[in-house]
């Protein structure tokens, strides 16, 4: 069920890279940050439960810092659903991935942590 968005809000959170292999589990503590990387948000036009969603125009573009920390602009969340994409540094070894979210007044309480897949 999705959530209702009240007012508007924000997203941060931090971009890592997938542990080595055998090392356990990512964590914020233990797993490398990806700085420079590109975040694009979208509105969603139409429904969001599709496997590939229609985009509106780009809304806004934020970049990870030195620490791969991220904050979003607020973005008015009356306007539905958004996709965020996540774009590493060419030549990074790290695949983009996207996401869907609402933002309300209190999306930055729990902040997100992406991990960028290694290119194969």
């Amino acid at each position: 069920q999705p959530l209702s968005p009240q007012g508007s809000g924000s997203v941060r959170g931090t971009v890592l890279a997938p542990s080595a292999p055998g090392a356990g589990n990512d964590s914020l503590n233990t797993a490398t940050r990806i700085a420079g990387v590109v975040i694009r948000i979208y509105p969603v036009i139409g429904s969001p439960d599709v496997a590939s969603p229609t985009l509106g125009p780009l809304q806004a573009t934020v970049t990870t810092d030195a620490n791969g920390r991220f904050e979003t602009p607020v973005i008015d969340g009356t306007q539905g659903w958004h996709v965020l994409t996540f774009t590493p540094p060419t030549g990074s070894g790290y695949q983009a991935v996207w996401s869907r979210t609402q933002f309300w007044t209190q999306s930055t309480d729990s902040p997100w942590w992406v991990t960028l897949p290694r290119i194969p």
